[in-house]
């Protein structure tokens, strides 16, 4: 192994840093997200609608990006009042009620449109690991509702394309809808060219180091 191969194999090892010679399982790393800021979010300080950011730091992420790996998401919240569609009173409004990546099959049909068109009460998400060109830090982008057309773009993208996964960069940007309650942001994913034998090598040891892991378990939620 060379040198450039060890010292990036290193960087995503867990429990090897200097001052945490603690025991440290891969069940008590938090994983973050890319969060796409709305006008109805918490803004950071130096931040604005539609900019995208680290959902624990709060820091705004590069442009580019590599795919690490994909994973389905298949996930049930309580509506917000009891007069909504799909609600659970066992549950609290607003409550997690499922998270899984192998839904059942009525929880994949929860996810589909009803016969007269009827909104669905859950949604599937396409969610890929990745590695954000000049940040160590791997996140999850989360591709649902009306940014999950950006998702199947990259699932096509990356399925086709020469290679692994990791072997192509892409542009994560947003762009501004129209909807009945105001102005929204959804994800937007642009192919951008080869990735560098360096960040393949970094993307590489992080497939290694978290492809036995129940990412979705582990990544950060915001409020």
């Amino acid at each position: 192994m060379s040198e450039l191969q060890k010292s990036q194999k290193n960087a995503v090892a867990l429990g090897t840093k200097r001052g945490l010679e603690l025991e440290i399982q891969q069940g008590d790393i938090e994983i973050p997200r890319a969060q796409l800021l709305q006008k109805m979010s918490e803004i950071p300080e130096g931040c604005k609608p539609g900019q995208i950011v680290n959902s624990i730091t709060k820091q705004a992420l590069p442009e580019e990006f590599v795919p690490v790996m994909a994973f389905w998401n298949f996930i049930r919240f309580n509506p917000r009042r009891a007069d909504m569609p799909g609600f659970n009173p066992d549950f609290e409004p607003g409550a997690l009620i499922y998270r899984t990546t192998t839904p059942t099959d009525e929880q994949r049909k929860e996810c589909e449109f009803g016969e007269q068109g009827e909104t669905p009460i859950a949604q599937r998400q396409i969610c890929f690991l990745c590695h954000f060109i000049g940040n160590k830090i791997p996140l999850v982008i989360s591709f649902g509702k009306t940014s999950f057309k950006a998702g199947k773009r990259l699932l096509s993208l990356t399925k086709f394309l020469e290679g692994d996964v990791w072997a192509n960069k892409y542009k994560l940007s947003s762009e501004s809808k129209k909807g009945p309650e105001g102005e929204y942001f959804i994800f937007k994913t642009t192919p951008s060219g080869k990735t560098d034998e360096q960040t393949m090598v970094f993307a590489e040891a992080t497939y290694n180091a978290f492809k036995q892991m129940d990412i979705l378990g582990k990544t950060h939620e915001e409020e």
